[in-house]
């Protein structure tokens, strides 16, 4: 039998989002959601954009 596990994490969007997702790949976390209550604002874009570039 093949059993594939994979594992997801969610990230707020604040200050140490980076650090955290950086964290989170480390110890092998396959999908990570970034959690927010306004998906419309700039900052949620912007930090979407950024995690894209980085990881």
């Amino acid at each position: 039998m093949l059993v594939i596990a994979t594992w997801s994490a969610a990230v707020g969007v604040i200050v140490d989002m980076m650090q955290r997702i950086e964290a989170l790949v480390h110890v092998g976390v396959d999908f990570i959601c970034i959690d927010t209550a306004h998906g419309h604002s700039q900052g949620v874009l912007t930090a979407i954009k950024n995690a894209n570039k980085r990881f």
